[in-house]
């Protein structure tokens, strides 16, 4: 196996030989390793087994026979953290060989799974809350770091997305009260989760769903109907 660091390019580039009627990758950037996850070199497009080769064989054959470049948006199968790629396609011609042989196809992935999830997030009525644990504090809610938070979140928490951040679970509850104008009404626990009730300036009640998943923290926020006030289960809140 060819290391990455063997690569003669970089980028995401490939470089395909026509060897009969298929194409051989006889190079491949670094960048394109780092995507696809795998050394493609030495392996021909038929090879591929995925399901936009036939199509791009189809291109790179016009590429070569019109001496033309060629420009495509595509869906590829081969990266594993990318969907939506886009390529031009260059033919190459070689001293040794007479005429156009090579295709240098230059790729870049135009999105990515996290940015399809936080799309998909984004679209959620439920406020949604990420983090990653970073130890326990007196026996109460562990803090974390806040790795990811949508649209909904942001709006119910009053965020401003061009400057305010709340970095950790200990921010939070000082954010819920000193910004959101969010009174903390009533804490329980149900198994592992904690359900923790506030109530904001209108009137209108929050219920903050806290849940351990492996080794993230979750927060789910789900705005309620206006209830009466009642006494704090002496659960621990927010970020305290």
């Amino acid at each position: 196996m060819i290391g990455e660091a063997d690569s003669q390019i970089d980028g995401d580039i490939l470089l395909y030989l026509r060897v009969g009627d298929d194409y051989l990758v006889v190079d491949q950037g670094t960048d394109h390793v780092r995507h696809v996850g795998k050394d493609l070199r030495g392996m021909k497009i038929s090879q591929f087994n995925a399901a936009v080769s036939p199509v791009l064989k189809e291109l790179y054959d016009e590429a070569l026979r019109t001496h033309q470049a060629i420009y495509c948006r595509f869906v590829s199968d081969l990266a594993p953290n990318s969907y939506f790629w886009e390529g031009l396609f260059l033919p190459v011609c070689s001293d040794d060989m007479g005429g156009a042989h090579f295709v240098l196809n230059y790729n870049r992935p135009i999105d990515s799974k996290a940015d399809i999830l936080q799309m998909i997030l984004d679209r959620s009525p439920v406020g949604m809350i990420a983090a990653v644990p970073i130890g326990g504090r007196d026996g109460g809610m562990p803090d974390g770091r806040i790795i990811s938070m949508n649209a909904r979140a942001k709006a119910i928490l009053k965020l401003d997305s061009n400057r305010s951040r709340v970095n950790y679970i200990r921010e939070l509850a000082p954010w819920l009260r000193d910004v959101a104008k969010m009174s903390r009404v009533e804490s329980s626990r149900n198994g592992q989760n904690m359900d923790i009730l506030y109530r904001g300036e209108a009137g209108q009640t929050y219920c903050f769903t806290v849940e351990a998943l492996k080794r993230f923290i979750l927060f789910s926020i789900v705005e309620q109907n206006a209830q009466p006030a009642v006494q704090s289960s002496g659960a621990s809140s927010i970020g305290s």
